[in-house]
Protein backbone atom coordinates (compact mmCIF):
# COMPACT_ATOMS: atom_id res chain seq x y z
CA UNK A 1 0.00 0.00 0.00
CA UNK A 2 0.73 3.87 -0.69
CA UNK A 3 1.57 5.50 2.02
CA UNK A 4 3.73 8.50 1.02
CA UNK A 5 3.49 10.52 -2.41
CA UNK A 6 6.82 11.97 -3.90
CA UNK A 7 6.22 15.17 -6.67
CA UNK A 8 9.55 15.59 -8.07
CA UNK A 9 10.80 18.00 -11.00
CA UNK A 10 13.06 20.69 -11.55
CA UNK A 11 11.95 24.10 -10.09
CA UNK A 12 9.36 26.20 -12.25
CA UNK A 13 7.99 22.98 -13.32
CA UNK A 14 4.54 22.93 -10.97
CA UNK A 15 5.27 20.70 -8.37
CA UNK A 16 4.12 22.86 -5.93
CA UNK A 17 0.64 22.89 -7.61
CA UNK A 18 0.29 19.62 -7.98
CA UNK A 19 1.56 19.08 -4.45
CA UNK A 20 -1.97 21.10 -3.37
CA UNK A 21 -4.25 19.00 -5.45
CA UNK A 22 -3.01 16.05 -4.47
CA UNK A 23 -3.51 17.27 -1.07
CA UNK A 24 -7.04 18.25 -1.31
CA UNK A 25 -7.87 15.26 -3.34
CA UNK A 26 -6.50 13.57 0.06
CA UNK A 27 -8.23 15.51 2.13
CA UNK A 28 -11.64 14.76 0.08
CA UNK A 29 -11.05 11.19 1.48
CA UNK A 30 -10.57 11.94 4.66
CA UNK A 31 -6.55 12.01 5.23
CA UNK A 32 -4.51 15.15 5.80
CA UNK A 33 -0.75 14.22 4.59
CA UNK A 34 2.15 15.59 6.35
CA UNK A 35 3.94 17.96 3.94
CA UNK A 36 7.92 17.45 3.63
CA UNK A 37 9.39 20.10 1.49
CA UNK A 38 13.58 19.80 0.47
CA UNK A 39 13.70 23.51 -0.21
CA UNK A 40 12.42 24.59 3.07
CA UNK A 41 15.03 21.90 4.69
CA UNK A 42 18.03 23.03 2.60
CA UNK A 43 16.80 26.31 3.97
CA UNK A 44 17.14 25.22 7.31
CA UNK A 45 20.50 23.25 6.88
CA UNK A 46 21.95 26.19 5.24
CA UNK A 47 21.04 28.91 7.87
CA UNK A 48 22.47 26.49 10.31
CA UNK A 49 25.85 26.22 8.45
CA UNK A 50 25.98 30.21 7.90
CA UNK A 51 25.08 30.78 11.53
CA UNK A 52 27.23 33.50 13.38
CA UNK A 53 28.97 33.89 9.77
CA UNK A 54 29.99 37.47 8.86
CA UNK A 55 27.50 39.77 6.91
CA UNK A 56 28.64 40.71 3.46
CA UNK A 57 28.69 44.23 2.13
CA UNK A 58 25.47 42.49 0.04
CA UNK A 59 23.86 41.19 3.01
CA UNK A 60 24.49 38.09 2.27
CA UNK A 61 26.52 35.33 5.07
CA UNK A 62 28.46 32.71 3.87
CA UNK A 63 29.24 29.20 5.46
CA UNK A 64 31.32 26.27 4.72
CA UNK A 65 28.85 24.40 2.67
CA UNK A 66 26.39 27.03 1.07
CA UNK A 67 25.33 30.90 0.84
CA UNK A 68 22.40 32.81 2.75
CA UNK A 69 21.63 35.75 0.07
CA UNK A 70 18.75 37.42 1.79
CA UNK A 71 16.97 35.79 4.94
CA UNK A 72 12.78 35.29 5.10
CA UNK A 73 9.77 33.13 5.76
CA UNK A 74 10.05 29.47 5.26
CA UNK A 75 9.99 28.59 1.41
CA UNK A 76 10.71 32.32 0.74
CA UNK A 77 14.71 32.53 1.62
CA UNK A 78 16.90 32.84 -1.39
CA UNK A 79 20.17 30.51 -0.56
CA UNK A 80 23.18 28.89 -2.72
CA UNK A 81 24.44 26.08 -2.35
CA UNK A 82 28.69 25.92 -2.40
CA UNK A 83 29.02 21.87 -2.90
CA UNK A 84 25.98 18.98 -2.06
CA UNK A 85 26.29 18.40 1.51
CA UNK A 86 23.38 19.84 2.62
CA UNK A 87 21.24 19.03 -0.19
CA UNK A 88 22.48 15.43 -0.54
CA UNK A 89 21.63 14.98 3.05
CA UNK A 90 17.94 16.61 2.91
CA UNK A 91 17.20 14.50 0.29
CA UNK A 92 18.60 11.42 1.75
CA UNK A 93 17.20 12.15 4.83
CA UNK A 94 13.92 12.40 3.48
CA UNK A 95 13.89 8.96 2.27
CA UNK A 96 15.27 7.41 5.20
CA UNK A 97 12.34 9.11 7.33
CA UNK A 98 9.72 6.81 4.96
CA UNK A 99 11.20 3.74 6.76
CA UNK A 100 10.96 4.44 10.16
CA UNK A 101 7.75 6.01 9.64
CA UNK A 102 4.18 4.55 10.66
CA UNK A 103 3.08 3.51 7.12
CA UNK A 104 -0.36 4.22 8.73
CA UNK A 105 0.42 7.79 8.24
CA UNK A 106 0.61 9.73 4.68
CA UNK A 107 3.13 12.19 3.54
CA UNK A 108 3.42 14.08 0.44
CA UNK A 109 6.88 15.48 -0.15
CA UNK A 110 8.29 18.27 -2.68
CA UNK A 111 11.73 16.94 -4.23
CA UNK A 112 13.82 19.04 -6.40
CA UNK A 113 15.69 17.12 -9.26
CA UNK A 114 18.44 18.29 -11.52
CA UNK A 115 21.63 17.00 -13.29
CA UNK A 116 24.44 15.78 -10.84
CA UNK A 117 27.03 18.41 -10.08
CA UNK A 118 30.67 18.60 -9.62
CA UNK A 119 32.24 21.26 -7.71
CA UNK A 120 35.95 19.99 -7.98
CA UNK A 121 38.55 18.55 -5.37
CA UNK A 122 37.90 18.36 -2.15
CA UNK A 123 34.01 18.80 -2.17
CA UNK A 124 31.24 16.77 -2.25
CA UNK A 125 29.11 16.26 -5.30
CA UNK A 126 25.42 16.99 -5.91
CA UNK A 127 23.91 14.02 -6.35
CA UNK A 128 20.59 15.26 -7.17
CA UNK A 129 19.41 13.26 -10.51
CA UNK A 130 16.62 10.98 -10.19
CA UNK A 131 19.29 7.46 -10.32
CA UNK A 132 20.08 8.47 -6.14
CA UNK A 133 16.60 8.67 -5.37
CA UNK A 134 15.66 5.19 -6.81
CA UNK A 135 18.30 3.63 -5.30
CA UNK A 136 17.80 4.88 -1.87
CA UNK A 137 14.43 3.82 -2.42
CA UNK A 138 15.47 0.14 -3.51
CA UNK A 139 18.41 0.21 -0.79
CA UNK A 140 15.73 0.77 2.03
CA UNK A 141 13.24 -1.22 0.20
CA UNK A 142 10.84 1.59 -0.01
CA UNK A 143 9.61 1.14 -4.13
CA UNK A 144 6.20 -0.36 -3.14
CA UNK A 145 5.54 2.10 -0.42
CA UNK A 146 5.97 5.60 -2.92
CA UNK A 147 4.32 6.84 -5.78
CA UNK A 148 6.02 9.53 -7.37
CA UNK A 149 4.76 11.93 -9.89
CA UNK A 150 7.45 12.94 -12.10
CA UNK A 151 6.66 16.79 -13.11
CA UNK A 152 7.90 17.76 -16.51
CA UNK A 153 8.75 20.95 -18.06
CA UNK A 154 11.23 22.65 -20.61
CA UNK A 155 13.49 24.98 -19.76
CA UNK A 156 12.07 28.22 -21.17
CA UNK A 157 8.56 27.38 -19.32
CA UNK A 158 10.19 26.51 -16.26
CA UNK A 159 12.75 29.70 -16.26
CA UNK A 160 10.01 32.16 -17.15
CA UNK A 161 7.54 30.56 -14.24
CA UNK A 162 10.60 30.61 -11.89
CA UNK A 163 11.54 34.41 -12.44
CA UNK A 164 7.57 35.31 -11.99
CA UNK A 165 7.01 33.99 -8.83
CA UNK A 166 7.12 36.08 -5.32
CA UNK A 167 9.15 33.25 -3.92
CA UNK A 168 11.50 32.38 -6.67
CA UNK A 169 14.87 31.08 -6.01
CA UNK A 170 18.26 32.41 -6.20
CA UNK A 171 18.24 33.44 -10.06
CA UNK A 172 22.47 32.53 -9.79
CA UNK A 173 21.11 28.80 -8.30
CA UNK A 174 18.21 28.03 -10.94
CA UNK A 175 21.07 28.99 -13.51
CA UNK A 176 23.81 26.94 -11.67
CA UNK A 177 21.99 23.52 -11.02
CA UNK A 178 18.80 23.48 -12.37
CA UNK A 179 19.65 23.17 -16.43
CA UNK A 180 18.00 19.85 -18.09
CA UNK A 181 19.66 16.52 -16.92
CA UNK A 182 18.99 14.54 -14.26
CA UNK A 183 15.84 13.08 -15.65
CA UNK A 184 14.54 8.89 -15.07
CA UNK A 185 15.72 6.56 -17.13
CA UNK A 186 13.59 3.89 -18.82
CA UNK A 187 15.25 1.40 -16.53
CA UNK A 188 14.73 3.18 -13.32
CA UNK A 189 10.60 3.57 -14.68
CA UNK A 190 10.51 -0.16 -15.06
CA UNK A 191 11.60 -0.35 -11.38
CA UNK A 192 8.98 1.84 -10.02
CA UNK A 193 6.19 0.16 -12.19
CA UNK A 194 2.99 1.27 -11.65
CA UNK A 195 4.54 3.37 -9.20
CA UNK A 196 5.31 6.40 -10.95
CA UNK A 197 3.34 8.77 -13.50
CA UNK A 198 4.82 11.12 -15.95
CA UNK A 199 2.82 14.85 -16.15
CA UNK A 200 3.53 16.81 -18.53
CA UNK A 201 2.89 20.60 -17.49
CA UNK A 202 3.79 22.54 -20.73
CA UNK A 203 0.84 25.55 -20.37
CA UNK A 204 -0.77 27.68 -17.69
CA UNK A 205 -4.00 25.59 -18.03
CA UNK A 206 -5.79 25.06 -14.25
CA UNK A 207 -8.96 23.14 -15.48
CA UNK A 208 -6.85 20.96 -17.35
CA UNK A 209 -3.86 20.22 -15.13
CA UNK A 210 -6.29 19.32 -12.33
CA UNK A 211 -8.96 17.31 -14.19
CA UNK A 212 -5.52 15.12 -15.05
CA UNK A 213 -4.51 15.22 -11.77
CA UNK A 214 -7.87 13.81 -10.45
CA UNK A 215 -7.61 11.13 -12.89
CA UNK A 216 -4.07 9.84 -12.10
CA UNK A 217 -5.29 10.36 -8.09
CA UNK A 218 -8.37 8.39 -9.10
CA UNK A 219 -7.10 5.70 -11.00
CA UNK A 220 -3.76 5.03 -9.92
CA UNK A 221 -2.94 6.75 -6.46
CA UNK A 222 -5.98 5.91 -4.58
CA UNK A 223 -6.96 2.09 -4.92
CA UNK A 224 -3.42 1.63 -3.64
CA UNK A 225 -3.99 4.14 -0.69
CA UNK A 226 -5.40 2.99 2.94
CA UNK A 227 -8.48 5.15 2.15
CA UNK A 228 -11.59 4.55 4.35
CA UNK A 229 -9.55 2.78 6.46
CA UNK A 230 -7.56 5.54 8.60
CA UNK A 231 -5.01 5.95 7.00
CA UNK A 232 -3.12 9.96 7.52
CA UNK A 233 -5.15 10.10 10.40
Amino acid sequence: MIDTIIVIGKPGCGKSIMVWYVSSLLLEDGIEAHYVSDRIELENGILADTKGARKQPDGSRIGKHGKLIADGPPGHRKVHVLDGKILNHVHKSMIQNIKSRDPLLTSIMEYAIGPDIDFGPGKEPLRQSTAHLIQWLQDYRLTKRVFIIDVESPLAIRQHRQYARPDAMAIETFRAYFPDGGEMTKSDKAKLGSHYYQFKNMEEDNDAYYSEVRNLYDSRIAPKMRIGKGGGN
